[in-house]
């Protein structure tokens, strides 16, 4: 049986008021036990933080919990699972299966962002091709900021009351994955049938509705190198998503309006001098938009950019990790300074710094910037 994990202590504070926005300490355990053909992967975490809701009493739960079974050619995968598919760095485009926690935003932690599903992974090796099945036995929702939320915003939806999808064969969802790994490029190719993260309003608009939706998504990725610079592009079709609109009148009305969502993406990623440089261009699109439909936008451009430099044989890190928005310009500036004090313990600091207009995805939490601190101890 192997156990390790981290012990997390982060400090937030917000620049403009003063306050504290996190007083979080964080353990996460890793308990993996192998044996001649499985292995056992139980990964629990605990928060502490006196400013959430629950004040000092801990939170606890299980991020994943799975049993894996190894054949020559074939892998199995039963239980709690987080899924990571894609290439995309800060962005969702093919990477749909696990839900994501936007409680803090998406300024968590990487592995607390995504969700584990119960699901049963089937994963098969062909000479250089791997497929893969995933059946979701009950669908997961994404998880939006509480009432009581710094990061909630009067556009999301009030997800406490809403009826999810009965847990039963009809309702489960299935993906599939086909990838290649080969000398010059990885391709995947990608699909699936699964339910929409977040509900969509019908009905009054002064007390909607909110009901979940399936739809069919299908996309792929590549991946390959251009002498030193790495190019990555990634896309994904999403087929009659749903959406609500707005149908005026003396009685105004949402109803239902399905659109295909169309996203893209264009990385690359590489050094010059001692700098390592990845810039991301990304896309959604709403083909044959409406109007009238409700807190959408036809066509969506956001660039990210990261800038890293490493120091003293590699234990002092400084990075730069920016969103860019258009129409309205908006952005996110996450500065970190990284040092390891000893093998397994390391300090960093950093901020996130919300500007642009009120309008925009980031520009709406302008003046909530704030300033991190964290101490980690790996073991």
């Amino acid at each position: 049986l192997e156990i390790n994990g981290n012990l997390r202590s982060d400090q937030v504070l917000g620049l403009e008021t003063g306050d504290f926005h996190k007083i979080r300490e964080t353990l996460n355990l890793k308990l993996e036990y192998w044996g001649e053909q499985g292995t056992l992967y139980v990964s629990p975490y605990l928060h502490i933080d006196p400013l959430s809701t629950i004040g000092d009493q801990p939170e606890w739960g299980i991020r994943e919990a799975y049993i894996d079974l190894f054949w020559d050619s074939m892998d199995l995968r039963v239980g709690k699972q987080a899924v990571f598919w894609g290439q995309a760095e800060g962005a969702f485009i093919t990477d749909i299966v696990s839900p994501q926690n936007l409680g803090s935003f998406i300024l968590a932690d990487f592995e607390e962002i995504r969700l584990g599903v119960p699901a049963v992974k089937a994963t098969a090796y062909i000479g250089p091709l791997t497929l893969e099945t995933i059946w979701v036995q009950k669908f997961v929702p994404a998880i939006l900021p509480g009432a009581d939320s710094l990061w909630r915003t009067g556009l999301m939806p009030d997800l406490s009351g809403v009826i999810l999808p009965e847990a039963n064969l009809e309702n489960s969802e299935i993906f599939a994955r086909a990838s290649y790994f080969g000398p010059l490029m990885t391709l995947e190719i990608m699909g699936g049938y699964s339910w929409n993260d977040l509900p969509v309003a019908e009905g009054s608009p002064m007390n909607p509705d909110l009901i979940y939706h399936r739809s069919f998504i299908t996309g792929g990725n590549l991946s390959t190198t251009v002498g030193a610079i790495g190019l990555r592009a990634e896309g994904a079709v999403t087929l009659n998503k749903p959406y609500s609109l707005l149908q005026p009148g003396s009685s105004p009305v949402l109803v239902i309006d399905n659109h295909h969502l169309i996203q893209g993406l264009i990385g690359l990623d590489g050094t010059i001098g001692d700098f390592n440089l990845s810039v991301q261009y990304i896309l959604n699109y709403i083909n044959n938009f409406n109007p009238a439909l409700v807190n959408q936008k036809e066509i969506l451009h956001t660039t990210t950019l990261r800038i890293q430099r490493k120091f003293l044989e590699d234990r002092l890190t400084a990075t730069l990790f920016s969103y860019v928005g258009f129409d309205p310009m908006d952005s996110l500036l996450r500065p970190e300074v990284s040092f390891w004090i000893e093998d397994g313990l390391k300090v960093s600091a950093g901020a996130d710094i919300f500007l642009g207009e009120p309008e925009g995805k980031f520009g709406i939490y302008e003046g909530k910037s704030q300033i991190t601190a964290s101490l980690q101890w790996y073991f």
